[in-house]
């Protein structure tokens, strides 16, 4: 690898419209399907309750929550992805507010039922940001309401490592190839990545990303220390507990009634 991904808010770039086009809205129906019955079950979600996506993206999973009957509010830093979160939304008339601000900052001005952080959108920052966004999501929430974080299992990573991963997408302009070429640096905890879209004129399109990666109690830890409680801990959307081999890493925790 010849690069690094500048630490100071690498994320504002990268977020394009190739990751739109090549990763955001590739996802199939299947996996979103068993996602949303995942987050409604694991988040205790009553008919019409509210539920906050910090980092929702052009809003894969709240657009779909909110055609279930739920009330969504959506967080993004990324303008052109809130733009179209919101054109979806209102051209379906659907219980959908959508924002673009800060999500180690923001959280919605009304409380809500449930929060969830999806797909890897945490550990982008330093220890003391990626803190401050858990406690975001514990401020967002009700006396009772319950949080669903989902990230990198880092054994699962290591056990599984590959320094290259070549990923194509079929688009209205042609074929998108999507090269990944993974660091990690052990010393700095620290998962590196080089991003090379190929469009199909043969232009090259290249960002970085930097993720912390975090041992899964070390991040159970992080939400105990901003109030949440009974934290749970699954190796992905099927309920099944974290295995050395898993890929993911999601934490169930609730805010205290108290």
């Amino acid at each position: 690898m010849t690069s690094h991904a500048d630490e100071q808010r690498w994320w504002e770039p990268f977020y394009d419209e190739y990751v739109e086009e090549v990763l955001l809205e590739s996802t199939s129906v299947e996996e979103i399907d068993e996602t949303l019955d995942f987050i409604e079950a694991k988040l205790e979600l009553a008919p019409g309750a509210a539920v906050f996506d910090q980092c929702c993206g052009t809003g894969r999973l709240s657009i779909p929550l909110a055609r279930r009957g739920f009330e969504v509010f959506g967080v993004d830093q990324a303008r052109r992805y809130i733009e179209s979160a919101r054109e979806k939304a209102d051209s379906e008339e659907l219980a959908a507010e959508f924002v673009t601000a800060d999500a180690f900052e923001y959280r919605p001005e009304e409380p809500v039922e449930g929060a969830i952080n999806w797909w890897t959108s945490f550990g982008y920052g330093t220890d003391v940001e990626n803190q401050k966004m858990v406690q975001r999501a514990y401020e967002s929430l009700v006396p009772g309401g319950i949080f669903l974080l989902d990230t990198f299992n880092l054994i699962g990573v290591l056990r599984n490592f590959k320094r290259q991963e070549v990923d194509r997408c079929k688009t209205e302009e042609g074929e998108v190839t999507l090269i990944r070429e993974s660091e990690v640096v052990a010393a700095d905890g620290v998962l590196f990545k080089t991003w090379t879209y190929i469009l199909p004129d043969g232009h090259r399109v290249k960002h970085d990303s930097r993720v912390r990666l975090y041992l899964p109690h070390s991040i159970a830890g992080m939400l105990e220390s901003c109030g949440f409680e009974g934290v749970e801990i699954y190796g992905g959307a099927d309920g099944e507990p974290i295995e050395m081999d898993s890929d993911r890493c999601i934490l169930r925790a609730r805010r205290p009634l108290l």
